[in-house]
């Protein structure tokens, strides 16, 4: 007898509902009825819910939090606008009800996306797909077409939401992680999508002008290694530009305001020349002036990742030659290593009670791994042009691949 039968029958059994709700992971059983039979409200919802309601429990036991992609299917049915609609398309679309219900216990800020924007559930029923750098800066521009100001950066924030929501679902798709190429699909869409959205940002602040102004991404950024929550950090250069301090200032704020629509980026600008202490918008000259006399070894380092995303193509190509030459014109010697060792020591410190297990921070976690990597870029780039990749899994491979990783570390 399927669950669905009991479910709807007359004088439904409550012992033997608890039990199977119990043994699809709802340990709040009686809740978990609740929420189900709150999702049909008329006789036409119940018999479109009869009919994929034994494949949703199913699905939703197989999520990670299976009582909070309930709640959220629950949130779903309220502002649909159809309810025995949504549930027959549901029924008819496996693929889409297994990435729904996945969905819906792994971000719950997509999950929201999705409860309060049509446009996010027929992604989900779409399923997510790659785009090409250029197909997602069409899109941006034709989606802020004809705005200007707070609607057309509106517009962009929500635009990036739902680029996130394809990319999670892409994401989600991916049964297995064996394969570290997975990963880096997720990793690299997720970086184009800053990208496009740092170039439509500039284009509307600008005008389309963008001239003697650019935007350099640092970090994961640059490497096209961002995640889900990463932020950005940033380096403006400007060459001559009058109103290029007003440029930048405008364009960290509307990356990082948050309104109804969202929040594009949080925005670091602390790795420009001079840090904290330096100048928003850094004159190209003065820039070029800096790395080459007075950046620490740790900044030159931090170059290795640098990658111009969005502005005046002309000076961002003059910086990274620039960036290339100083990056790798001699070998790290035993000074520079200690120099950046010692910074890096002075930065994160070892407080007490620390998390030793976090992955990001915590000893031999992910900070640990691309910061050996660089130093043995640095060690060996100058001479092997192969081992300069910005990645730190692709530069990991190469690595290995000229038995600069010992067996331990492989």
């Amino acid at each position: 007898m399927s669950f669905s039968y009991e479910f709807f029958s007359p004088a439904p059994e409550a012992a033997t509902l608890n039990f199977a709700l119990h043994a699809l992971g709802f340990a709040d059983a009686p809740r978990a009825e609740r929420l189900l039979r709150s999702l049909a409200k008329s006789d036409e919802d119940k018999t479109a819910l009869a009919q994929v309601l034994d494949d949703l429990l199913e699905n939703l036991s197989r999520s990670a939090e299976p009582p909070r992609a309930l709640l959220n299917l629950t949130n779903l049915a309220d502002t649909a606008p159809n309810r025995a609609e949504l549930f027959e398309r549901l029924s008819q679309n496996p693929a889409a009800r297994l990435r729904l219900t996945r969905l819906f216990s792994f971000s719950q800020a997509l999950s929201d996306f999705v409860i309060r924007n049509l446009i996010g559930l027929e992604t989900v029923f779409e399923g997510g797909q790659a785009f090409s750098r250029g197909e997602l800066r069409r899109q941006a521009r034709a989606t802020v077409a004809e705005l200007n100001g707070k609607p057309a950066f509106d517009a962009l924030r929500r635009f990036r939401r739902a680029q996130t929501l394809r990319i999670g679902l892409i994401d989600l798709d991916c049964d297995s992680w064996r394969d570290a190429g997975d990963l880096a699909v997720v990793t690299r869409q997720i970086s184009d999508l800053a990208q496009v959205v740092l170039e439509t940002a500039l284009e509307l602040i600008c005008g389309g002008d963008t001239t003697s102004f650019c935007v350099i991404l640092m970090g994961k950024g640059g490497a096209r290694e961002l995640n889900y929550s990463s932020d950005v950090d940033l380096i403006f250069l400007s060459e001559g530009r009058e109103d290029a301090l007003k440029v930048g200032q405008t364009l960290v704020r509307e990356l990082g305001e948050v309104s109804a629509a969202g929040q594009l980026y949080r925005v670091d600008m602390r790795l420009r020349p001079d840090g904290g202490n330096g100048a928003l918008v850094t004159p190209f000259g003065y820039a070029l002036s800096y790395y080459e006399s007075y950046a620490a070894a740790w900044e030159w380092q931090a170059l290795i990742k640098a990658r111009v995303v969005a502005g005046d193509a002309r000076l961002g190509r003059r910086f990274r030659r620039f960036t290339r030459q100083i990056t790798w014109a001699k070998r790290a010697d035993d000074g520079h290593l200690r120099e950046v060792f010692e910074m890096k020591k002075r930065t994160e410190g070892t407080p007490d009670g620390m998390d030793t297990r976090n992955l990001k921070s915590g000893p031999g976690g992910i900070r640990d791994v691309e910061w050996i990597v660089q130093q043995l870029q640095m060690m060996i780039g100058p001479s092997h042009q192969r081992a300069r990749a910005k990645s730190t899994l692709r530069a990991l491979d190469i690595l290995d691949e000229m038995d600069a990783l010992s067996p331990d570390e492989t």
